[in-house]
């Protein structure tokens, strides 16, 4: 099973000034299974795109 955890980030200090900047990213986490089909190794770097309740992964 795949698991999507939604997390926020912040940043608060940019530069010489402070600034509060919050942005949300997901991590993803792929069973080992379907790593080795697709050939994916450790540093890849995929793309990802929702479609409904579905996400589709590709390599860049």
């Amino acid at each position: 099973m795949s698991y999507i955890q939604k997390n926020r980030a912040r940043v608060c200090w940019n530069g010489k000034k402070k600034r509060k900047k919050s942005h949300s990213h997901f991590s993803i986490t792929i069973p080992k299974e379907i790593v080795n089909i697709m050939s994916w190794k450790k540093g890849d770097e995929l793309k990802f795109k929702l479609e409904g309740n579905k996400v589709v992964l590709r390599r860049k």
